[in-house]
């Protein structure tokens, strides 16, 4: 009986603490709980956009990156530009009359008859302009991309090598530029003129290329190409340094497996290099077009100058400004149609 009693003593004890611990474990549990929905709420979202980001196409991750790289751009176009564009279109088509503000009136497209009369003055120099273009572009991109391949070698110096080809974009004002211009004359050495101390002792360049068997039309190329070397090595700093971060973001695994298969330099340039490069031959060719036709020695621009600034003759001068921008565009339009299925594009 004794036995019995304890244990019915015992037992009600042991049950209490069953039920203690069980109801502690309750509270846990409904905390546990209630943690877990309060979390969550934030975390699901960011992982939607993480998800819907990294399921997006390569080639729209590198749209999205360059749109936003040109959207200060885009900004400061609309706020600053778009505007006086837009004025500008008007003046090109009306008769512009200053006052204390200005007035315009139709002309019926008199601006534009008058610059594409016969005799302007407006085309000879737009001729021009474009004949300067055929000789720079294609001059300076490949003095470009040989400087680019040789600076692009380790040898002692090579950083003083790179700035000083890069020194002629720091110091490039109109009053340096005067300075070497008359120092930049190398037509004695095609004209024999000896009253400059530069000749050939037997013959003249021009002699040379003719003993050649060149046609007159590639002499007289070669003669304004070299008429033009101080020019091609200043304007070419900006198309070194980028053919210089092309080269050095080819891989090198690229250039070991071709010696291991036995591949020439000759075969390497034009197999590896040069595909490699092809996107910034574009990127330089827009480049050059540009700064060709930007050129304030431009014949078109210093016209255009002069018509805004000494006749006042607004009209007419945004008519030669709108007609020089529309074949700024048709010519890089063309370039990139020419150029779009001749580039290589190595995707990650």
């Amino acid at each position: 009986m004794a036995d019995v009693i304890n244990n019915e003593a015992v037992n009600p004890a042991e049950e209490n603490k069953e039920i203690i611990d069980q109801a502690e474990v309750k509270k846990v549990k409904v905390k546990k709980i209630k943690t877990k929905k309060d979390k969550p709420g934030k975390q699901p979202k960011a992982k939607k956009k993480e998800k819907r980001f990294s399921k997006m196409p390569y080639e729209k991750k590198q749209g999205f990156v360059g749109f936003m790289f040109t959207l200060p751009w885009l900004i400061g176009f609309f706020m600053f530009f778009f505007i006086p564009a837009i004025k500008s279109i008007n003046f090109s088509l009306s008769d512009v009359k200053i006052f204390e503000n200005y007035a315009t009136e139709w002309n019926n497209f008199y601006n534009y008859k008058y610059i594409f009369a016969s005799g302007s003055t407006y085309l000879q120099n737009l001729f021009s302009t474009l004949g300067d273009l055929a000789i720079n572009v294609p001059v300076i991109l490949i003095f470009s991309l040989f400087v680019a391949v040789l600076l692009n070698r380790k040898f002692i110096g090579r950083s003083v090598a790179r700035a000083v080809f890069f020194l002629p974009v720091i110091v490039t004002t109109g009053v340096v530029m005067t300075a070497f211009n008359g120092a930049s004359d190398t037509s004695a050495v095609f004209e024999g003129d000896v009253s400059n101390g530069i000749m050939f002792s037997t013959m003249n360049a021009t002699d040379v290329l003719n003993s050649l068997g060149l046609s007159e039309q590639i002499t007289k190329y070669l003669i304004l190409v070299s008429d033009r070397i101080f020019d091609v090595v200043w304007d070419s700093g900006i198309q070194i340094i980028l053919f210089l971060a092309a080269l050095q973001s080819i891989s090198p695994a690229l250039y070991e497996a071709c010696d291991v298969e036995g591949a020439t330099a000759w075969e390497k340039f034009w197999l590896i290099t040069f595909p490699s490069v092809s996107p910034i031959i574009l990127v330089n060719i827009v480049y050059t077009i540009v700064d060709t036709f930007s050129d304030p020695s431009n014949p078109v621009l210093a016209q255009i100058d002069g018509v805004i600034k000494n006749s006042f003759n607004y009209g007419v001068g945004a008519a030669m400004v709108w007609v020089y921008f529309v074949i700024i565009l048709a010519i890089i339009g063309l370039i990139f149609l020419i150029c779009k299925k001749l580039i290589f594009y190595s995707v990650d």
